[in-house]
C-alpha cells in the first residue's frame, strides 16, 4: 500500500498473516529527513507503533501514526536551534546523497580524507631543528637507522653502538619490524637518512616527505580500509549515507591527523589492527580476532586500553551455549583445536 503525503511519501507492506504479524512501513530512500537515528532501507514500524502492535490496528490507525511519527521527526530537524545554529547535517552532505553508487562516495569521503591528511603533512612538527634531540620525526628516523644498521639481538639492549638515551626503541617488537621495514626503503631512497652516528639529527626535506608518505601509505592499508569495512559491512543494514558520514567523521577525527600526520607517528597501524580484529568478531572469527589483536598489541602497548573488554568478549563467545564454539567444539575447552 503507497501513501502519498504532502510531505513525504512511504509504503506500507502487509504480511501474510496479517493481522496477526504487524505490517512493515518502509521510507524510500531518497527521503533522508525522518531522523539521524531511523534507519532507511529497514522497517521502522516498531518505532513508529510503538512496539504495541494489536490486530486490532486498523490501516487507518497504522497510516495516523505514521504520519504523526514522520511530521514530529521531520519537525525536529528543520526547527532551528543555537546549539546547530539551523545546520541540517544531511543538507550538508547533500553531494553523497546525490551519489548513486555507494563505491564512487566512499571513494570521495576517502579523497577527502587523505587531502586532509596531506594538509596536515604541510605544517611543522615538535622538535624541529631543535638539538640535542630533535623531536619526533628524528624519533622515528633513528628507528630506522638502529633496525637497519644494527642486528636484531642490539636493537632494544645499551651497547656502545645503541644509546637506549637517545630516541631508544621503547615499543613491542613489532614496531622495531616495522622500522625495519620502512628504513629499508629509506635507505634505498636516501642513504644518508639512516647512516649510522652521521645521520643524527638529519632533517632534509625529501626525507621528511618520505617520511610523510610511508605514514600515509601505512594509514590507508592499516586504518582506512579497516573502517571502511567496518562501515560497510559490519554496519550495512544501516542507511548508506549516515554510514558514509560516520565514516567521513570518524577519518577525519583530530587525534588521528594531528598525531600520526602532523608528527610522524604510526598509530595507525595499531588501531587498524584493533579494528580488523574487531571486524573479525563480527564473523566470529575468534582466532583470527585473537592473532590480530595480539599482532596489535606487539605493535603498540596503547592497545592495552582494549584489551580488557576484548578478553571478556572473546571469553563470553567461548562460554555462551550458542556462541561459536559452544556450538562447533562443546564446552569443554579440550576439545578446542589449540587446546
Amino acid at each position: 500500500l503507497k501513501v502519498e503525503h504532502p510531505k513525504f511519501k512511504y509504503e506500507i507492506h502487509i504480511p501474510k498473516r496479517y493481522p496477526f504479524y504487524a505490517p512493515k512501513i518502509i521510507v524510500p530512500r531518497q527521503q533522508h529527513t525522518i531522523s539521524l537515528y531511523s534507519v532507511v532501507d529497514r522497517d521502522i514500524y516498531s518505532l513508529i507503533l510503538e512496539e504495541s502492535w494489536t490486530p486490532k490496528f486498523t490501516l487507518m490507525n497504522i497510516i495516523d501514526k505514521t504520519n504523526t511519527f514522520l511530521q514530529n521527526n521531520i519537525k525536529s530537524l528543520t526547527k532551528k536551534s543555537s546549539k546547530f545554529a539551523g545546520i541540517d547535517l544531511y543538507q550538508f552532505f547533500s553531494v553523497l546523497n546525490s551519489i548513486r553508487s555507494s563505491t564512487y562516495a566512499i571513494n570521495i569521503v576517502v579523497l577527502v580524507a587523505l587531502c586532509a591528511r596531506a594538509a596536515v603533512g604541510i605544517g611543522g612538527y615538535s622538535g624541529a631543528q631543535n638539538p640535542p634531540m630533535y623531536g619526533d620525526y628524528e624519533a622515528q628516523r633513528h628507528w630506522m637507522e638502529v633496525t637497519t644498521q644494527l642486528p636484531m639481538e642490539e636493537w632494544y639492549t645499551q651497547t656502545r653502538e645503541n644509546d637506549l638515551q637517545y630516541w631508544g626503541l621503547d615499543y613491542p617488537p613489532l614496531t622495531a619490524y616495522f622500522s625495519w621495514v620502512v628504513g629499508y626503503f629509506s635507505s634505498l631512497y636516501d642513504p644518508e637518512s639512516v647512516a649510522l652516528y652521521s645521520s643524527r639529527g638529519y632533517e632534509s626535506d625529501s626525507h621528511k616527505t618520505f617520511m610523510r608518505l610511508t605514514v600515509l601509505i601505512s594509514d590507508i592499508i592499516f586504518l582506512i580500509t579497516a573502517l571502511i569495512y567496518f562501515f560497510e559491512w559490519c554496519y550495512f543494514r544501516v542507511n548508506t549515507q549516515i554510514r558514509q558520514i560516520a565514516l567521513l567523521i570518524t577519518l577525519l577525527t583530530p587525534p588521528l591527523l594531528l598525531i600520526d600526520h602532523g608528527h610522524f607517528q604510526y598509530n595507525c597501524v595499531m588501531l587498524g589492527l584493533t579494528i580488523w580484529s574487531i571486524n573479525m568478531l563480527f564473523h566470529h572469527e575468534i582466532v583470527m580476532t585473537s592473532l590480530l589483536f595480539t599482532l596489535s598489541l606487539n605493535y603498540k602497548q596503547m592497545a592495552l586500553y582494549y584489551a580488557l573488554a576484548m578478553f571478556f568478549y572473546i571469553l563470553a563467545l567461548l562460554w555462551n551455549k550458542s556462541g561459536y564454539t559452544a556450538k562447533r567444539y562443546g564446552r569443554d575447552f579440550q576439545n578446542l583445536p589449540w587446546g
